[in-house]
């Protein structure tokens, strides 16, 4: 990566452009240059601006308090931090830029641009954001479209990031001086800021934060595991029996509830049929009569076939209609080409008679003017021989004329410039003079323009807030009228209900005296006492089935118990041993670990380095036992790996042993389940039949039933069911009318329900308004603050601009239109002054140069004068000559050249000889087309009289059926025109009545057999309401009982995962606790509290590759010395001094010259380090040289020189004028007064 150029303006104390190029002048062949100037002129500001140009960074600003920074008592807003790159910008100037031209790592030449500028590019304004940009210089093209991608671009093409570029290109030779001079406590500091190491530090932080972390996670764990709140087994047993027997009575309820659902589902069914019969018959109805509605369809459709027939005899007769029309028309147009065919073969003949004539004529004129054509050519031979000597004369005479013309041209130029100087100069004294009075704004025009815009940007507020004002107070006027229309809706709504709640009322009187279950009820009483004397025949049959069913079930519950038992001891001896064998296999693992980690090859290598008597950089024991017993370690590892595995076969022999025990319990445990299900089941069974057999008896009330099945007497039964069905048949029609009342009532309940959500939404639209209102009203206060604000504003703008703007009345009007436009204009006739002033002055000028030159022009154009007189006279004889052969040439054929009429003759004779063949062609042509028009004129007026015939049979014909069909030719072409579609449609449609008829009847006969079907079946005894007080009362013991199950359940089940929570915090803290061991074992290795532990280990490690660096480097400046790591401390340093037989010597023996060569080595190592993937071709170092005497400046110089020798271009940045005298090329920075500085490169 090399520097190419650094351009700036505006940059602190460098006002102004300033250019450093490395490429041209003195630079260019320079590769060690100074950069000096005094104090405070600037120097580092160049170094500010490659920073910045490159990374939007500099180093100045790296360590600065992150406070603002501005002038008191100004907007806050125009206050920066003292870390923003842009405080760079000169104070007092609109804008700024660093640039720098450099080439990439990838041999790529690059331009990377930082700019930044104050708002409305006043000194006063805000600063902006700053804008940066690369180029590739050789294709010009834009890299990068946003601050990050091109800072990220720059960093890929130089290979550098901002502190690499620091500590690489920026040589921080003058840290690394006072890390050679350093107390030793404070180097560790000094090597870190410039190494940029900080990162072990905080490595050595995390891994002490990160072992806290871990360490209390394990405490917390151990912490939930205490506070597990567990049952005891003889609470578990309790709450488990408790379940158990809320779960049987739940059961049982739910049996008894069942059959209450069952009967209630028989009245639900009646009421259900019924309706389906009622909508049947009703939808008969509508068929039947959206088909007696169809007649009049059915006549259009009969008169539609019978027309139908009609169509062929119809549309023939109007074919041969048209047909006749269409042969009349185009008779007529064949008789009228006929006749013009004829009256064109009669033309054509006439003008072929012309045509021979005009041949014959031509024939004759091309033989008689064969004398002339040769005296004329013997004469257009001497014309030519004086046309050229006229030409000759000529062209002497135009070449006096030209040079006469272009002396005169010449003396009109100059008095032409004369006078427009003249009118230049007078032009310009009028227009100062009468545009003197716009010289105020003229000579402020920057100031002016800065309050036009802030006069425009005050009115446009104005007129904004203005308008906003008045539309909020037009939408206040619509929301208060929309809130008065609503609320006379809301009024009407209300009335609309009270009046539907008044005809709702007296319906509901007449349905309450109408109970339709009760009506259902008395009809299905009947049909209830056969269904329970089935339900009793049923259930006889299930007594056998009962008793069977238990023998076998005891049976399994005996042997499922015997294996139970068996499992369970088998359980407890495996539990028996296995706490003696977790303990044993988790010492023999801890064994195995110290073992394996002693016997590693890492342990191995770290043991190798060990020294007896020194200390151990792990521990701090000086005595290592260890260090050379490798194959014991080995044996010992060994060993206790046989013995883990060992432990853990036996582990796996007992866990194969427990899972079997465990599998045949929970195989018995599932067969006693089953068997307890079972036996619940079949306990349930037999009270369901005692219950549901007291059940039928009871809804067969009134009967005399026995006690068990056999005896029950069905002839007896079946007269009962008749009996009910007679009394259901009378409850019929009470129960159509009050259905019909209730078709009523919904109706008139849904038209309420709809006038009442409508008043809901009329009130929550007024509450809305209402809101809306108030924000409208605020909204308007707010604009109109706002107006009188920009009023103010624009007032005070229109103060400062009067006198400046007073030759300019109507300056508002423009700057309202576009202030930009009046900008320019002020501009322009600031432009305009500047202009007219310099006009004044050249013309004044040139007046004083022109007489002079004029009086020159007047002698030559003169003598070119008297030239062009003779030139003429010689030119007026030849053409006197020439004029007297003309003349006699024209008295042949006028003039004409010879070939021209030789040419002319012929070819009016060819043309004769055309125009003949073409006219006898075109005669034959039209002879025949006038033969043709005849022929198809006569077939024509053939094929005209048979359609004629045809046309008026067919009209006969049509007419004739109309006749006997009944009809108009207009309604059989209304008919007609329908189409067969429309008759298929109407047919369609006829078939869908009669369909929809015939479906409804069959539908109805359905349903009322479905309802007789059911109605025959037994009703229940109990009255429905009875039905439903029973089942809510068995409902309620259900919940009672399923609560009390849940309930104790789910103390199970909290315990149960109570239990499963603490297995899981059990594994959790296993895994936490190699975590913890882990992170100790990092803790122990570089962990601390100050992070001083990895510090100091990788200091070190980064001192030792740094020193190997600097002394490659400290080789190329002198051989002479060598740096060495101190044995007496860390951080400190020695030099070798091969000059003096390899004396040591320490640091702070070195003299200043010496001192410069180790500091200059140590930052160009570092500088390597940091720059290893990008070779750094430009350096420069800005501090170091003010404490060096003569003789060590001169060791600086041979070191620098040394440096640049290398192929790198140095530059030094210093005040002292001995070591800049040293330095042949300088980059000087000289103060200009009132805080400024100008840039220029010499050469000394």
């Amino acid at each position: 990566m090399r520097i190419l150029a650094i351009r700036g303006r505006n940059l602190t104390a460098l006002a102004g452009d300033f250019e450093v190029s490395f490429e041209d002048g003195p630079l260019s062949g320079a590769g060690l240059f100074a950069i000096t100037g005094p104090t405070g002129a600037g120097k580092s500001t160049l170094l500010d601006a490659l920073c910045v140009a490159l990374y939007d960074r500099f180093p100045r600003l790296e360590n600065a308090a992150k406070v603002a920074i501005g002038q008191t008592g100004v907007d806050e807003a125009l206050h920066v931090t003292g870390t923003d790159p842009r405080t760079i910008l000169r104070h007092g100037e609109a804008e700024g830029f660093a640039e720098v031209d450099f080439a990439g790592r990838d041999g790529g030449r690059y331009r990377a641009r930082w700019q930044v500028r104050r708002a409305r590019n006043k000194a006063s304004g805000r600063l902006q954001n700053q804008e940066m940009s690369l180029t590739d210089l050789e294709t010009g093209q834009q890299i990068g479209s946003t601050k990050t991608e091109v800072l990220g671009e720059i960093a890929t093409r130089t290979g550098l990031t901002f502190e690499q570029f620091r500590r690489s290109v920026l040589l921080a030779q003058g840290d690394f001086d006072a890390f050679l001079k350093a107390r030793p406590a404070d180097r560790a500091d000094l090597l870190e800021l410039m190494t940029g190491t900080e990162i072990y530090g905080a490595l050595s932080v995390a891994a002490f934060e990160r072992h806290k972390r871990e360490r209390e996670a394990l405490d917390a764990l151990d912490a939930q595991r205490r506070a597990l709140d567990l049952l005891t087994p003889e609470d578990r047993e309790a709450a488990e029996q408790a379940a158990r027997a809320a779960e049987a009575e739940a059961r049982a309820a739910r049996q008894a509830l069942d059959g209450l659902r069952a009967q209630q589902t028989w009245y639900t069914e009646a009421r259900t049929r019924r309706e389906a019969v009622a909508a049947a018959e009703q939808a008969l109805t509508d068929a039947e009569a959206a088909q007696a509605d169809t007649a009049p369809k059915r006549e259009d459709l009969a008169t539609l076939r019978r027309l139908e027939r009609l169509r062929p005899l119809v549309d023939e007769a109007d074919r041969l209609t048209a047909e006749h029309e269409r042969l009349s028309g185009e008779a007529g147009a064949a008789e009228i080409r006929c006749r013009d065919a004829e009256a064109a073969r009669d033309a054509a003949q006439a003008r072929g008679e012309q045509a021979r004539n005009a041949l014959d004529a031509a024939e004759k004129a091309f033989k008689d003017a064969g004398p002339d054509l040769d005296a004329a050519a013997a004469l257009d031979s001497r014309i030519e021989g004086a046309e050229q000597h006229v030409s000759r004369c000529t062209a002497t005479r135009d070449a006096a004329a030209a040079r006469r013309k272009e002396a005169e041209d010449a003396l009109s130029s100059r008095k032409a410039a004369r006078a427009k100087a003249e009118a230049t100069a007078q032009e310009a004294e009028t227009w100062l003079s009468d545009h003197d009075h716009h010289r105020p704004l003229t000579e402020q025009v920057d100031r002016w323009i800065g309050e036009i815009e802030d006069w425009a940007e005050a009115d446009s507020a104005l007129s904004a807030a203005e308008t906003q004002a008045r539309e909020l107070a037009d939408r206040h006027a619509a929301l208060t009228a929309n809130h008065r229309k609503r609320a006379a809706r809301l009024e009407e709504t209300e009335a609309g209900i009270a009046e539907g709640e008044a005809a709702l009322q007296p319906i509901a009187e007449r349905l309450e005296a109408l109970d339709p279950d009760a009506l259902e009820h008395r009809r299905a009483r009947a049909a209830a006492r056969a269904d329970a004397v089935a339900e009793l025949a049923r259930l006889a049959g299930l007594a056998d089935d009962l008793a069977e069913r238990k023998a076998d079930h005891e049976a399994r519950a005996e042997a499922a118990r015997k294996r139970r038992a068996q499992a369970d001891n088998a359980l407890a001896e495996v539990d028996g041993k296995r706490g003696l064998l977790d303990q044993r296999l988790s010492e023999a693992q801890r064994a195995l670990d110290l073992s394996e980690a002693a016997a590693d090859e890492a342990a191995a290598k770290l043991r190798g380095l060990l020294v007896d008597g020194a200390p151990c950089p792990v521990c701090g024991s000086e005595d290592h036992p260890l260090a050379h017993s490798e194959t014991a370690l080995d044996t010992l590892a060994r060993e206790q790996r046989e013995r883990v595995e060992a432990l853990r076969a036996d582990m796996r022999t007992l866990n194969e042993t427990q899972r079997a025990a465990e599998s045949d319990k929970a195989a018995a445990d599932a067969v006693l389940a089953n068997c307890a299900e079972e036996e619940r089941r079949l306990k349930r069974d037999v009270a369901q039949l005692a219950e549901s057999w007291s059940d039928a008896r009871e809804r067969a009330h009134g009967l005399a039933l026995p006690e068990t099945a056999a005896e029950a007497d069905h002839a007896a039964l079946a007269d009962q069911a008749a009996e009910a069905a007679r009394a259901r048949e009378a409850a019929e029609q009470d129960m159509a009318e009050a259905a019909r009342l209730r078709g009523e009532a919904d109706r008139r309940a849904r038209h309420l329900g709809s006038l009442r959500l409508t008043r809901d939404q009329e009130r929550d639209a007024l509450s809305g308004l209402e809101k809306n209102l108030a924000d409208a009203e605020a909204r308007r206060e707010a604009a109109e603050r706002e107006a009188v604000r920009a009023a103010k504003a624009r007032d005070s703008a229109d103060i400062a601009l009067a006198d400046a703007l007073a030759p300019l009345p109507d300056w508002r009007t423009e700057v309202r239109a576009g202030w930009q436009a009046l900008a320019e204009q002020c501009r322009a006739l600031a432009d305009a002054f500047t202009d007219r002033r310099r006009a004044l002055d050249d013309a004044r000028q040139a007046l004083g140069n022109l007489d002079a030159d004029i009086r020159a022009a007047e002698a030559d154009a003169a003598n070119r004068r008297d030239a062009l007189d003779t030139a003429q006279a010689s030119l007026d004889e030849a053409a006197g000559e020439h004029e007297r052969l003309r003349v006699e040439r024209a008295g042949l054929f006028d003039g004409e050249p010879t070939a021209s009429v030789r040419s002319r003759l012929n070819g009016a004779r060819l043309a004769a000889q055309t125009d003949r063949d073409a006219a006898q062609k075109a005669a034959a042509e039209a002879a025949a087309e006038c033969s043709a028009a005849v022929s198809a004129r006569d077939t024509l007026r053939k094929r005209l009289t048979d359609t004629a015939e045809a046309r008026d049979r067919a009209l006969a014909g049509r007419d004739a059926a109309l006749t006997e069909a009944g009809a108009t030719l207009e309604e059989a072409r209304a008919a007609l025109a329908k189409g067969e579609d429309a008759v298929a449609a109407l047919e369609a449609h006829l078939k869908e009545v009669d369909t929809a008829v015939t479906t409804a009847r069959a539908v109805l006969d359905d349903r009322r057999r479905a309802l007789d079907a059911h109605l025959q079946t037994p009703a229940p005894e109990t009255p429905e309401e009875d039905l439903a007080a029973q089942a809510d009362k068995r409902q309620q013991a259900c919940d009672t009982a399923q609560e009390t199950a849940a309930r104790e359940r789910a103390r199970l089940a909290h315990d149960a995962g109570q239990r499963d929570r603490g297995r899981d915090l059990e594994d959790r803290m296993a895994e936490q606790r190699q975590v913890t061991g882990l992170w100790a074992t990092m803790q122990d290795l570089i962990g601390s509290a100050k992070g001083d532990k990895f510090r100091r280990f990788a200091q070190s490690l980064t001192l030792d590759r740094l020193l190997g660096m600097a002394n490659a480097h400290l080789a190329d400046l002198t051989p002479r010395y060598v740096l060495q790591r101190a044995p007496g401390g860390e951080l400190d340093l020695q030099v070798i001094d091969r000059e003096m037989g390899d004396e040591v010597r320490g640091v702070g023996s070195l003299s200043g010259g010496e001192r410069f060569l180790v500091s200059l080595a140590l930052a160009l190592g570092l500088a390597s380090m940091s720059g290893e993937r990008a070779l750094v071709e430009s350096l420069f170092i800005d501090e170091g040289f003010g404490a060096l005497d003569s003789d060590s400046l001169d060791v600086a110089i041979s070191a620098l020189e040394a440096l640049q020798a290398t192929g790198r271009k140095v530059g030094v940045i210093s005040h002292v004028q001995a070591m800049v005298d040293r330095i042949g090329v300088q980059v000087r920075v000289a103060k200009a007064g009132g805080g400024r500085s100008v840039v220029e490169t010499v050469a000394a």
